[in-house]
């Protein structure tokens, strides 16, 4: 395992080298509905799947900690510093039908996704509107509306054969 000081350094080095935008000690504050919480030592937004997967299997070689932030909007974070590498999807979320398959990147929004589902056909998506997941298993709903349950679409990409990435603490969106 690498020491705290070498594992940031060949992990920066790693994100400078590939020129993935990165920003360095990023408060989250302005991405939070709160406006409150300390820098992270990195927030990286990836553009693509390919870049996304590196990012973290370079974070995880190097024993550096990821976070996933989504919008932002049920964030509490203190104000000292997240000594991990954050990522934010939302230059993520593209997604396309291929015959009666549904296919979706990580990052996208969920009530746009919902709409044009709709608008093509599909149904099915309709409850994950306005939902906020929590961590596979639980209960999900926002303000007292529909229900979701993580653990269906965590299914559902299981069966898919989406890759299963190291895990790690989660930022809820």
């Amino acid at each position: 395992a690498l020491e705290p000081t070498e594992a940031i350094f060949f992990y920066g080095t790693f994100l400078r080298e590939r020129a993935i935008p990165a920003l360095e000690d990023q408060p989250l504050a302005q991405r939070t509905t709160f406006k409150i919480g300390g820098p992270a030592r990195w927030l990286v937004s990836p553009t693509t799947p390919e870049e996304l997967g590196a990012v973290i299997l370079a974070a995880h070689e190097c024993g550096v900690e990821t976070r996933v932030l989504g919008g932002g909007s049920n964030l509490l974070r203190l104000d000292g510093r997240l000594d991990a590498c954050v990522l934010q999807l939302n230059r993520l979320g593209a997604h396309r039908r291929e015959g009666a398959t549904l296919r979706v990147q990580a990052g996208a929004n969920l009530p746009r996704l919902v709409k044009e589902s709709i608008a093509a056909g599909f149904a099915g998506l309709e409850p994950l509107a306005g939902v906020d997941l929590e961590p596979v298993g639980r209960d999900a709903s926002s303000r007292g509306g529909p229900k979701a349950r993580a653990q269906d679409v965590a299914q559902l990409a299981k069966e898919s054969g989406f890759p299963r990435l190291p895990r790690g603490p989660v930022l809820r969106r």
